[in-house]
């Protein structure tokens, strides 16, 4: 039997623009009893950090593997006086593995991918966060009208404490948050030529330990912005 495999190394350069909007309460009580409470809601607006990431993939047949390096430069909005910020004003380099297996003739698809972030220190505090094991998984079915539905979740244990003068009251604050997420997507074309991708993810995370916890929903739109088809070249 015959299989086909390649190897392919890409080079990517992103950033992203976006707002945050966050909230934090606090209670003290005194020692007559007295309760004092407070409240902050603060929102930011602007650009994120920039990461530029090297790729190395290959498959064979319904296996597919990559390696990627991604190094985050820290150019987002960021005060150290506020609890609404788009950048973390530390730069850090991730490396992860992952594998995907896909099947077309079923439309099952199954990902996973095991990653460590190490993280340099923020100059605006003199704080260093420690560094990051991270694991992610899914599991798809894609169907014929374009629609996939599935299931994943991830894993976040940070492996080192942090260091720094705060970590003198805080201790190494080690973090772990641990989540689930059904996740539903759309593919469709564009003049039948540009392939569009919808993608949509609710988080619900727990076994959270020195971290903000809560839900989120995510929402991506990605599409090739190189590589055009000569048609669709030819238009513009």
């Amino acid at each position: 039997m015959r299989v086909s495999a390649f190897r392919l190394l890409r080079r990517e350069f992103c950033n992203n623009i976006g707002t945050e909007r966050t909230s934090a309460g606090a209670a003290f009580t005194g020692p007559l009893g007295n309760t004092f409470s407070g409240s902050l809601t603060q929102s930011v607006w602007g650009i994120g950090d920039i990461a530029v990431a090297g790729f190395l993939g290959w498959h064979k047949g319904n296996s597919h593997w990559n390696v990627v390096v991604t190094g985050t430069v820290p150019t987002g909005i960021y005060d150290p006086d506020m609890i609404a910020f788009l950048g973390l004003n530390r730069p850090s380099v991730d490396v992860r593995g992952a594998y995907t297996y896909f099947d077309p003739q079923t439309g099952l698809e199954i990902s996973g991918a095991l990653g460590m972030t190490f993280n340099r220190i923020n100059t605006a505090t003199n704080y260093r966060s420690g560094d990051e094991l991270h694991f992610e998984s899914d599991v798809n079915e894609h169907f014929a009208s374009g629609f996939s539905l599935g299931v994943g979740g991830y894993v976040y244990e940070q492996v080192t404490g942090d260091s720094g003068p705060a970590t003198r009251i805080l201790g190494p604050f080690e973090g772990r948050v641990v989540a689930v997420e059904p996740l539903v997507g759309y593919t469709f074309k564009i003049m039948n030529l540009i392939p569009v991708n919808l993608n949509a993810r609710w988080f619900h995370e727990f076994d959270v330990r020195n971290r903000v916890t809560g839900n989120s929903v995510l929402g991506t739109i990605s599409l090739p912005l190189v590589g055009l088809p000569p048609a669709v070249a030819a238009k513009d």
